[in-house]
């Protein structure tokens, strides 16, 4: 059944780090001043708002971006108007956040 199938594969969404763990995870090694390719971040894993995004890309050491894909996801799944209504929201969320919001590092 498909609640059998859930229970089966519901350990997997557990493994490996959170976006905050990526995010101090790659602020080490900025900090460690070793040489590497990449000079920009896309962080996620977890993210359900623009709070979260907004926080962890402040974190960063590195320029980053954020991915939602779990919420676009629930939302892309209904109605499209409600998918327009939930971007829009993150978009100004963002907006407000960053014009007066910081974080204590």
């Amino acid at each position: 059944s498909e609640d059998n199938y859930k229970d089966l594969l519901e350990p997997l969404s557990v493994i490996g780090a959170d976006a905050e763990q990526m995010v101090d995870f790659v602020n080490d090694l900025v900090m460690s001043k070793k040489q590497f390719e990449c000079k920009q971040l896309i962080i996620s894993g977890g993210i359900h708002s623009f709070l979260d995004g907004y926080y962890l890309m402040k974190k960063s050491l590195m320029p980053a971006v954020y991915g939602q894909a779990s919420m676009f996801l629930k939302y892309a799944m209904g109605d499209y108007k409600l998918l327009q209504n939930y971007v829009t929201q993150q978009i100004k969320g963002l907006e407000m956040a960053n014009a007066y919001l910081h974080i204590r590092q």
